[in-house]
């Protein structure tokens, strides 16, 4: 039975290296890993944010909607009626579109611009 020397010239001359070269290339495969990983994850919460920001825009865009349509209502039923009850109403959803206007210009103070070519397109 023949002896198998690891640490020797006995393994098809290539002697130390055949038996340091695995664990080397294991350690720099999962040390690149590491940093993939790390990278994706940096990825993953800046897409977080920016849709939880896109999620705070879309309901201040909802508020300002709901705003404007009730001021509209108000002011169609006091042309239709003309009872003083809906201009109340529609002087006080009017005095409230000003701030929700002013939030959501503030919401979106600050974001990079979206050039045309790029909204048409998923980038």
């Amino acid at each position: 039975m023949d002896c198998v020397n690891i640490l020797g010239e006995a393994l098809d001359g290539l002697g130390r290296w055949y038996v340091a070269v695995p664990p080397f290339l294991i350690i720099g495969f999962l040390a690149a890993l590491f940093f993939l990983t790390g990278a994706g994850q940096e990825r993953l919460q800046e897409a977080s944010e920016r849709l939880q920001k896109s999620a705070q825009r879309e309901h201040l865009i909802d508020q300002l909607q709901i705003g404007v349509s009730r001021s509209v209502a108000a002011q169609r039923s006091f042309l239709l009626t003309g009872d003083q009850k809906f201009l109340e109403h529609y002087d006080a959803y009017v005095a409230d579109v000003e701030p929700r206007l002013e939030r959501l210009q503030s919401a979106y103070t600050g974001s990079d611009p979206i050039s045309p070519t790029c909204a048409r397109c998923i980038c």
